[in-house]
């Protein structure tokens, strides 16, 4: 090979999934047409720039579109074309006004118009049996079909087809030559033919055939793809293993010959073969999955005699066998579309020191030639006066020195977040207002007999036992908030479309006024699941100066945030409750039971949250503000290997900051939040109010940003972390129909932030959260105390909890009495929750002779538990001593109890008056969490607890064992 030390680069992107599918590349056009010539954010075009678009589809049904110039995918454009089942082949029309793709389970080729909002415009051919190509030209349109018999389609009239029947097996692709008068067909029956068509007559004659040797024709992952030059004059056919011959136009004789090079790669069947956009080089993919690129422009083909070239100017290697090959015309580069569903982008194919393989008016000049400027010495005397100039606060010193200025604070100013509702899918072919733990919520377009759209939302519950609910989507609605009570909606303002809108008393119920005609406001709506009144929905209409932005529902009430950063909270049955004025403008909000939970944008664009409290009673304070505050993003992770100065002009930047992307409330009431860097915080009564980082999934953080990969996270619920994992760059999961895929979960109570060791071995016990684990159970009992009623089950399973913790924290004090390690059992003892668990604990401490810590435990019991005072206070430490308080003389301050070892006292003079004759609830000790069941213990109970069975001695069970744990120093007594 020559000189194939010139540096190229390969980029691969994700697109489809593994398996056979196809690739088109077109050029953007700003034509009238055209409805992809706008970009991601679906703004206009006004430059003069042109962008190439690569078109793939697959056997997941779903066409992409991917940006060269970015090499991005657009989500924006792509998953707007899905169907079930696998897309063959896709091509798009020259005038890019459709696109044509093939549907391998129903035999048809369909014709779409462009995203975005990509809907069928008519069926174009139906086949008996799979389609596996279609391509398109100017005026043709070709299809391959598993049939010896090919089809042309007229593109100006679809309806006149040519069908040509010259083949003795299947027909595997078609070339199309660039004047439109002959056409190149490959078959299984190892032939290639052409046939010169009239398009007048609609028939189409055999003007020559080519043998070619192929050692696994007839199999299907060989597409066999002949192409033209760009100028017509010369057809390349793969003639045999490691061959290319190029045959000249009308005689249909080989003038060049094309060779494998022998040692450099390996000699195999060539796929596809492809003319440069110039005609100076061609590309070849081979069976053993290399790529090969030889330099025409120096032979002479149209000599007398057969011309031989067996040096490559390019060799690359792939990992999948290629599916699809073409060049680029804006660019020097090829691109490659293999079976393992990705693109590869070979930029550089063509070493600089050869010529462009683009066409003359497609190279532009260098940047040093276009923004040539004259180069001018510098000046002594012009420095001298613009230094004077600069010494009195003006000249262009001063004006340079502030543009830098404004360029730093670009940097380091924090950046904006658009308002957004959790867990939404607002872009792809399936479109979810809402998808979280209890259910979803979908809007869709259903197609009429009569071709009319009927918009409709369905509600899916995950519990199977409920009944799905489908409503009439008359309003647009493009946000929701479910809740196990019911479902809130909302749309924004609207231009009012006249053929959309032909209910004349809708629109009299949402157009406004006067100065408000011609649109429809926001509104809300509100659907309630259960309800004893057959008019409990309802809805609410907005001024035309508000736009709603963000919402949220709970079984208490309803929150809606406009574009005047105003909060109105309804109640479930639509009465205007509360109105509140934010402080910046709406990011997101979440509500569950009583508790709302805002974050906002203030006019510095900082993120700011906000915990409220509304109840809908009596009070004299309706809404009440639990937590407010700046909500702490997380930082770029460490660098280890930058110096210092990258690192802190690192954490300048705001931009490197992670990005709120989802918030939401547990069964406890407690507040979730989830980052870009996968970053999970919790917002909790029990440490005072501040933001405590559980941890990060997928140990993101710790990753490269290249390997970094997305959550969509559908919400926390017995203490684990439900999300499905995504690609990094996208928003959502891509679905498909009504399929979903399996969510992941993340345990909180094992997680360590900010990186998760997984354990060694599967029999070691995993790492347990206890700092979350304290936080969580406190804020449980902080919320069960300030609640307005509490059940005996609560009761148990909050019982429950705090008896597992406390196994925790004495299987640790244990170690630490073994270690002879004091203060640390100290502190251990000093967060126990029941007063069994402390009992254990003095047991514990005993067997193993502590004797001085023993006797601080039975001082930290008293103060805990009994509420007096240490016996001698030149033991006790001033720790235990702060426990008790400092009260007044009247009335002392005890610390407070646990809620197991105490009555509940609870103030009702506000609540519902009890009755007269309700019966007495007698206190009931909850059952023995640490007790171990089993049968033989519960008969030596029961027998224990009967009148016949004495002073019978009874069994250690539970934790109490601990305290005959082998102590180092002594042995175990046998009783």
């Amino acid at each position: 090979m020559a000189r194939t030390e010139e540096e190229f680069t390969m980029k691969e992107i994700a697109v489809n999934i593994n398996g056979s599918g196809d690739m088109d590349v077109f050029t953007v056009r700003n034509t009238t047409e055209n409805r992809l010539y706008f970009d991601a954010n679906g703004v206009s075009r006004t430059r003069n720039d042109l962008n190439e678009i690569i078109t793939t589809c697959g056997e997941d049904g779903i066409v992409y579109f991917t940006n060269l110039e970015s090499q991005n995918v657009i989500e924006s454009l792509s998953n707007d074309i899905v169907m079930d089942g696998a897309i063959t082949s896709v091509a798009v029309l020259n005038s890019q006004s459709k696109i044509i793709i093939v549907s391998e389970n129903e035999n048809c080729a369909y014709a779409y118009t462009l995203p975005p909002n990509a809907k069928m415009h008519k069926l174009l051919f139906r086949s008996t049996c799979t389609i596996r190509q279609v391509i398109c030209s100017e005026n043709l349109i070709g299809i391959v079909s598993d049939n010896p018999t090919f089809h042309v389609l007229l593109a100006q009239n679809t309806e006149k087809v040519i069908a040509v029947n010259g083949h003795a097996h299947n027909v595997k692709s078609m070339a199309i030559d660039p004047l439109e008068k002959y056409i190149c067909t490959s078959s299984m029956d190892g032939t290639v033919k052409i046939f010169d068509l009239d398009i007048v007559q609609l028939e189409a004659r055999e003007v020559a055939s080519i043998s070619i040797n192929f050692s696994n024709i007839k199999d299907e992952r060989v597409p066999l793809r002949c192409s033209w030059h760009p100028q017509g004059h010369l057809l390349a056919v793969q003639s045999k293993e490691g061959m290319i011959k190029a045959y000249q136009r009308k005689t249909w004789v080989p003038v060049l010959t094309l060779m494998v090079p022998v040692g450099s790669a390996t000699p195999s069947d060539i796929h596809i073969v492809c003319f440069s956009p110039n005609g100076n080089y061609l590309a070849a993919c081979t069976g053993s999955k290399e790529i090969l690129v030889w330099d025409l422009h120096q032979t002479n083909p149209t000599a007398s005699g057969e011309n031989f070239l067996k040096k490559c100017v390019h060799f690359s290697k792939l990992s999948y066998e290629s599916l699809a090959l073409q060049w680029s015309s804006t660019k020097n580069t090829l691109i490659v579309y293999h079976a393992g569903g990705k693109l590869v982008l070979i930029e550089g194919v063509v070493p600089s020191y050869l010529p462009s393989p683009l066409l003359l008016t497609d190279v532009s000049t260098t940047p040093s030639v276009q923004s040539a400027k004259p180069i001018l010495e510098p000046d002594d005397h012009e420095s001298r006066v613009e230094a004077i100039k600069a010494s009195f606060g003006f000249g262009s010193n001063v004006e340079n020195r502030s543009e830098s200025n404004l360029q730093d604070m670009s940097l380091t100013s924090p950046q904006s977040q658009s308002p957004f509702q959790p867990s939404a899918i607002t872009h792809g072919p399936v479109q979810l207002l809402v998808w979280n733990l209890l259910g979803e919520i979908e809007s869709f377009s259903v197609h009429l007999e009569n071709e009319d759209v009927r918009d409709l939302i369905k509600i899916t519950f995950v519990d199977r036992s409920a009944r799905n609910v489908k409503l009439p989507d008359s309003y647009r609605f493009t946000m929701a908030c479910l809740d196990q009570d019911g479902a809130f909606f909302a749309a924004p303002h609207r231009v009012l479309d006249e053929e959309y809108d032909q209910d004349a008393s809708i629109n009299h119920r949402l157009q406004g006024q006067d100065e408000a005609k011609g649109y429809i406001c926001s509104i809300v709506y509100y659907h309630p699941f259960h309800s004893w009144a057959n008019n409990s929905s309802w809805y609410h209409r907005f001024s035309h100066l508000e736009e709603v932005e963000c919402i949220a529902c709970s079984s208490e009430f309803c929150a809606v945030a406009t574009s005047l950063n105003c909060l109105w909270i309804f109640t479930t049955s639509g009465l205007e409750y509360a109105l509140i004025r934010l402080s910046g403008r709406i990011v997101t909000m979440t509500a569950r039971g009583r508790m709302l939970g805002i974050f906002s944008q203030s006019p510095m664009d900082r993120l700011e949250f906000e915990l409220l409290s509304v109840r809908v009673w009596s009070d004299s304070c309706r809404v009440q503000s639990i937590a407010k505050g700046i909500y702490p993003s997380s930082p770029h992770p460490f660098d280890v290997y930058g110096n210092k100065e990258e690192k802190e002009q690192l954490r300048r930047q705001r931009t490197q900051y992670g990005i709120l992307e989802w918030v939401g409330f547990d069964e406890n009431e407690i507040l979730y939040t989830l980052d870009s860097y996968c970053c999970v915080q919790a917002l909790c009564a029990s440490s005072g109010w501040h933001w405590i980082p559980i941890g990060c999934l997928g140990n993101v953080m710790d990753k490269s940003p290249k390997d970094r990969f997305g959550v969509f996270s559908l919400g926390v619920n017995d203490d684990k972390l439900y999300y499905i994992p995504i690609e990094r760059g996208q928003k959502a999961p891509r679905l498909r129909g009504k399929l979903r895929p399996v969510p992941s979960t993340f345990a909180l109570t094992t997680a360590m932030f900010p990186l998760t060791k997984e354990s060694s071995t599967e029999k070691s016990t995993p790492y347990q959260n206890l700092i979350w684990q304290h936080a969580r159970m406190h804020h449980r009992l902080l919320s069960s105390s300030d609640s307005m009623s509490s059940s005996i089950c609560e009761e148990e399973k909050l019982a429950q909890k705090q008896a597992e913790m406390d196994k925790a924290l004495i299987l640790m004090m244990k170690t630490a009495c073994v270690d002879e390690n004091v203060t640390r059992c100290y502190d251990l003892a000093r967060c126990l929750h029941l007063e069994k668990s402390h009992r254990i604990a003095e047991k514990v401490v005993n067997h193993f002779g502590l004797h001085q810590l023993l006797k601080r435990l039975e001082e930290l019991y008293l103060i805990k538990f009994k509420g007096s005072g240490p016996v001698s206070s030149g033991v006790t430490d001033a720790g235990a001593v702060n426990l008790m308080g400092s009260g007044t003389a009247e009335v002392p301050k005890t610390y407070q109890m646990s809620t197991i070892t105490r009555p509940i006292v609870r103030d009702r003079n506000h609540e519902i008056p009890q009755r007269r004759n309700m019966p007495t609830i007698h206190a009931v000790a909850p059952p023995n969490p640490f007790a171990k069941r089993t049968v033989e213990n519960e008969r030596k109970v029961s027998n224990d607890e009967s009148p016949a069975a004495g002073n019978r001695t009874k069994e250690h069970l539970g934790l109490e064992r601990l305290a005959l744990f082998q102590s180092p120093n002594c042995k175990r007594m046998k009783k």
